[in-house]
């Protein structure tokens, strides 16, 4: 099912947005530690 190029593209845009908001989520982390040390 996962590798089938039929049903491949319904699942994708769920996993999709799971890996967009996981990519965020990391790119704010980052940010975050990069203002903490310019804080400091």
């Amino acid at each position: 099912m996962f590798g089938s190029s039929s049903g491949g593209y319904s699942g994708y845009s769920g996993f999709g947005l799971r890996r967009l908001l996981l990519f965020l989520l990391v790119i704010a982390t980052i940010f975050g530690l990069v203002g903490v040390i310019n804080g400091y």
